[in-house]
């Protein structure tokens, strides 16, 4: 049986061809380490879900052999703890700012106000940074969060890397997790949200992880 293989989840309104999914897929390749990287808009942005997004999660993760490594980024870290939660055949875990209590946190980032106007339109726009133009996104986005666990129960081995000056997922989210977690181990890093200039840092905390399975 061989190595490792790599299932990356990218962030909220974002994409396969990510900066940070690029590096993961260069180094990967440059190991012959299989790798997949779904796109989780799925069927499109507009009807995004937590439930859509896991199962295209689900639907690459069957395409790779075991044992298998899920690398997620900011909501793409929230869905790989909800597939280990979700008993999912994942071997370890590496999450990038982990966007926590997702739909709880946008909410409230939102406003009243912008949340009352999505509801009654049953849309809003965001800006996706993969199309780099605003798109709509459904209520059923914040809806469906609700159903899922805020912190996941994480029983693989699991490394954090999570910038301190982090303005849309705060650190602490991070410390808290790790509290509640023993499998957890938190790296911080002098960064922000992006973590492109820690990416170094990352590959080598998946590196290590993966020779540890």
């Amino acid at each position: 049986m061989g190595g490792p293989s790599i299932l990356y989840l990218h962030g909220f309104a974002s994409g396969p061809q990510s900066a940070k999914a690029s590096a993961t897929v260069m180094w990967a390749s440059e190991r012959g380490i299989p790798i997949e990287v779904p796109d989780l808009n799925g069927e499109g942005f507009q009807t995004l879900t937590i439930t859509s997004q896991l199962k295209v999660a689900r639907e690459a993760l069957s395409r790779l052999r075991a044992p298998v490594v899920v690398v997620g980024s900011s909501l793409g870290g929230w869905i790989a703890s909800l597939l280990v939660e979700a008993k999912a055949p994942l071997a370890g875990a590496l999450l990038m700012a982990p966007a926590f209590d997702f739909g709880r946190r946008l909410s409230r980032a939102l406003g009243a106000q912008v949340m009352e106007q999505w509801r009654r339109a049953g849309h809003i726009k965001i800006y996706h940074h993969s199309e780099r133009a605003e798109r709509d996104v459904g209520i059923a986005l914040i809806d469906d969060a609700r159903g899922y666990n805020p912190f996941p129960d994480m029983d693989v081995p699991c490394t954090i890397v999570h910038g301190v000056h982090d303005p849309d997922v705060p650190v602490e989210l991070s410390r808290l997790y790790v509290r509640d977690n023993l499998n957890v181990r938190l790296v911080e890093v002098e960064d922000d949200h992006t973590l492109l200039q820690s990416m170094p840092r990352v590959l080598d905390e998946l590196d290590a992880l993966m020779k540890r399975l």
